[in-house]
């Protein structure tokens, strides 16, 4: 008799912790099989500046950091953006941007849906040739699509004055992927109160029914 009380005392728990696990698998496939063709990456660009300036993972996980980053020639963007605005019509202006535009540039990003786990304000301090270089490394904590958008703090002169004017570059709108995986070895802890949590409510809820 006692060895049939041992083993109905191991099933019960065993079928709690298989009925969780199977309830989350179940969840997370029929998610992650509805989304599979919205998971795509699109990047706009806001000035003057070809998409290759901008590089991003074509796939990006949940919880999983990658990198992003900007190159540009600064020279030649500030005489292309000094050209457009000293050849466009009165009043006509590329996103508000007056004067001549110095070469000497600041890169940031800026989002919601991402950790920023480098600074997110960067002085133009890499130069790859007569191209300068920033990079970020971001944290997706959240899935679905996440907008990223990467920005210029430019110094421009006008009328013997230095002004400071921040413009959209490009904005990025990034697909991310659910993982289970990366979820479950982040909250493990938690997984465990919870069957721990799940028997005791079992092992009362018996000696109370005996």
């Amino acid at each position: 008799m006692q060895r049939v009380e041992i083993s109905y005392r191991m099933v019960i728990p065993a079928l709690l912790v298989g009925i969780l696990l199977v309830s989350y698998a179940a969840n997370y496939i029929s998610h992650s099989v509805s989304a599979e063709e919205r998971y795509v990456n699109t990047l706009s660009m806001k000035l003057p500046v070809d998409n290759s300036a901008v590089t991003i993972p074509p796939e990006v996980l949940q919880f999983e950091g990658f990198d992003v980053s900007l190159q540009l020639a600064t020279r030649g963007l500030a005489q292309r953006i000094n050209d457009i605005v000293s050849e466009a019509p009165e009043g006509a202006t590329i996103q508000g941007i007056t004067g001549v535009v110095s070469p000497r540039m600041k890169a940031e990003i800026a989002s919601d849906g991402f950790i920023i786990e480098s600074p997110a304000l960067q002085e133009q301090l890499i130069m790859v040739g007569d191209e300068a270089l920033w990079t970020w490394r971001l944290l997706p904590e959240k899935s679905g699509h996440q907008v990223l958008t990467f920005q210029l703090h430019l110094i421009t002169h006008s009328d013997g004055q230095e002004n400071l004017k921040i413009v959209d570059v490009a904005e990025a709108n990034i697909a991310v992927r659910k993982n289970g995986s990366a979820w479950a070895n982040n909250n493990w802890k938690w997984i465990s109160l919870l069957l721990v949590v799940s028997v005791i409510i079992w092992h009362l809820k018996r000696r109370f029914m005996a």
